[in-house]
């Protein structure tokens, strides 16, 4: 089982890849952790498909998740479902403030996180609302047939047994 998880900023991406991982045995990557080094600086090119490829070496199933799509044709046609979690901008501004000083209160931040990213997570919240979300879903047209939306959690129980149903 390949899958690939995106949606906005907030949106919940993390949560539920982690759930589908734990309850399929799935290992999880999430492309954060690969194009983002401990300081918010991007890595380089080079450095960040090395990391995905050995991912891919390493695992034949698999959860990818994160808001990125212009890279990774080759996932989006190797993958079993595209799950594009759709919800509300202004929930997600909530939910990365609340992350934010949720990191700040438990010191359970591994990278050097500020006000000034906070600022810039929420900025980018709204551009992907406003752009990046229509462009993600003209980029994966060729890929409609695995594209799944889920929008409430009643759309998360359809989609476990969607899995369920589909698990090789």
């Amino acid at each position: 089982m390949k899958i690939y998880i995106t949606g906005g900023p907030g949106s919940g991406k993390t949560f539920l890849s982690n759930k589908i991982s734990e309850e399929y045995n799935l290992q999880l990557l999430e492309l954060d952790n690969i194009v983002w080094d401990d300081n918010y600086k991007e890595v380089t090119t080079d450095k960040r498909n090395e990391n995905l490829l050995f991912f891919l070496s390493n695992n034949t199933n698999w959860i990818i998740e994160g808001t990125y799509f212009e890279w990774l044709e080759k996932i989006f046609a190797e993958c079993d479902f595209i799950i594009f979690i759709q919800s509300n901008s202004i929930i997600r501004d909530y939910r990365i403030i609340k992350r934010f000083i949720m990191k700040k209160i438990k010191k359970d931040n591994n990278k050097k996180e500020g006000l000034v990213n906070l600022i810039h997570m929420i900025a980018w919240n709204h551009e992907y609302e406003n752009k990046i979300k229509k462009q993600f879903l003209s980029f994966v047209e060729n890929f409609n047939s695995k594209l799944v939306f889920v929008k409430d959690k009643n759309k998360i129980k359809n989609l476990k047994k969607l899995i369920s149903k589909n698990n090789i």
